[in-house]
């Protein structure tokens, strides 16, 4: 039997309803572990939305890479019952042997390795199942298509999806069924395919491009002043105007960062060697 598109989607999908039902039953405090992305943030606040409807405890730690240094960190000592990681690369985190259960949703592709080589772990990522990673499902898409499973309420956190998947090339696939899914409901608002979207936000509309470029730069500019953090308590509780502010002051320091290397580039003088000729 050959590959077909359809039919990989509704294993994906399948997929997302297991790793829902292994999240439910998993018992004690999770920590969640998420790239410090527009994708990861809203993946974390998914994925947290989803947690305290199930009543789960939880702590955080945004990362900017699966640096090896910090995952061997959380192997030893054993400081918490589970791990969730969001867009952090599943090949960095499936390479290790976790001494407690584990969660990877993930949109980068995997290397070393297929869907039988992880059947005992619980991963989602398209390349898996032999999708075109990020385009087709990024990981905030693919955290709320496992919350969706909850209950029909959890759509209203459609819209972190939507924000999510801003970073991939194109939106396609799951990607974009959510997309077309949301503008039935009533939560988005599209003009042009992907491009332009209003969201809407409880009694909020708000644009998707504002929105993401807000949460990317406060979570990477501001990250050693614990930027992803208030980016994930903006999206956790739809207050979004100290995000705005403080993205807009992160802007204008990378602006200055920006002009500064280019004013210091144009000061050096550079020498040119010629090369002697047979």
């Amino acid at each position: 039997m050959g590959f077909s598109i359809t039919r990989a989607k509704d294993e994906l999908l399948s997929s997302c309803k297991s790793f829902l039902n292994e999240l439910k039953v998993v018992e004690g405090d999770a920590l969640v572990v998420y790239r410090n992305s527009v994708d990861g943030v809203c993946a974390a606040s998914i994925i947290l939305k989803l947690l305290e409807d199930l009543g789960k405890s939880y702590s955080i730690l945004s990362l900017e890479a699966p640096y090896p240094e910090v995952l061997e960190a959380l192997l030893s000592p054993r400081r918490h019952d589970y791990l969730i990681f969001l867009d952090l690369g599943s090949s960095s985190i499936l390479k290790h042997d976790w001494e407690v259960p584990i969660f990877v949703i993930d949109d980068h592709r995997v290397l070393g390795g297929g869907r039988e080589d992880f059947k005992e772990i619980n991963v989602l990522n398209p390349s898996l199942y032999d999708l075109p990673g990020k385009e087709a499902a990024c990981s905030s898409s693919l955290a709320y298509l496992v919350g969706r499973n909850l209950n029909p309420q959890f759509k209203r956190n459609v819209w972190m999806a939507l924000t999510g998947m801003i970073e991939a090339r194109s939106q396609d696939h799951l990607n974009w069924s959510i997309l077309l899914e949301a503008e039935k409901e009533g939560m988005a608002k599209r003009t042009a395919r992907g491009s332009s979207v209003r969201l809407r936000i409880g009694e909020k509309e708000i644009s998707r491009n504002r929105l993401a470029k807000s949460i990317g730069l406060c979570s990477s500019v501001e990250y050693p002043r614990d930027g992803p953090e208030i980016a994930l308590s903006s999206c956790l509780f739809s207050e979004f105007e100290e995000l705005f502010e403080i993205a807009e002051k992160a802007r204008t320091k990378r602006k200055e960062i920006f002009q500064r290397i280019s004013d210091e580039l144009d000061a050096v003088s550079y020498t040119h060697l010629t090369l002697p000729t047979n």
